[in-house]
């Protein structure tokens, strides 16, 4: 995997979306730069949580969530299960605890409907009323599957607790199209480590 290789896949991934939202060239411009910045980093990475970690940090900085997780499915089915690979504040501190927990209502939606999730959006507004989303006095969720070769093996969770505009339906065909790439770097670490190239 190389950064170069990063840009054409991003854009037919921006392409695919584009009829979902319109993306300004400076957005755009924001994200592909940005991208460069986190392959070029996971380039020489060998560990697959900090591998998480620059994932949902650099999702943190290009939307300005206040908090970010990388949730990984594994079984399939019923045997299907979650787990929360990281959780990060805006601060970079990891969360714990209650402050570590995220909606399984929006968890449960994006996987059901198999679609992003963004409380902007009319149909998605709802969400906001969930008793868990008010009890940690969230104002603002976005929601994207992670997907390799057209299945769900993550998510990439953001959300706000101050501005209830935080994110748009225009942001989600580049998060779409990073949350693919950053799946894709994690395939490729992994299948070295498998390998027996990392050591």
């Amino acid at each position: 995997w190389s950064a170069a290789a990063a840009f054409p896949l991003l854009r037919l991934s921006l392409e695919r979306g584009a009829n979902m939202a319109v993306m300004t060239e400076s957005r755009e411009l924001k994200w592909l730069r940005r991208l460069r910045e986190i392959t070029q980093r996971i380039a020489a990475e060998t560990d697959l949580e900090q591998l998480f970690t620059l994932i949902i940090e650099s999702a943190i900085e290009l939307t300005d969530a206040e908090r970010g997780f990388v949730v990984r499915l594994r079984g399939s089915g019923t045997a299907r299960t979650l787990k929360v690979e990281v959780a990060l504040g805006f601060d970079g501190e990891a969360l714990r605890g209650a402050e570590g927990k995220l909606s399984k209502t929006v968890v449960d939606r994006v996987l059901k409907h198999d679609r992003a999730v963004v409380t902007s959006r009319e149909e998605d507004t709802d969400i906001l009323e969930v008793s868990s989303v008010q009890a940690r006095r969230v104002r603002s969720i976005v929601c994207v599957p992670m997907r390799i070769r057209d299945e769900t093996c993550g998510i990439l969770y953001l959300d706000h607790r101050f501005d209830q505009r935080a994110f748009s339906e225009d942001d989600l065909p580049c998060l779409e199209a990073f949350a693919e790439q950053a799946v894709l770097l994690f395939e490729d670490l992994a299948l070295h480590a498998q390998a027996g190239e990392l050591f």
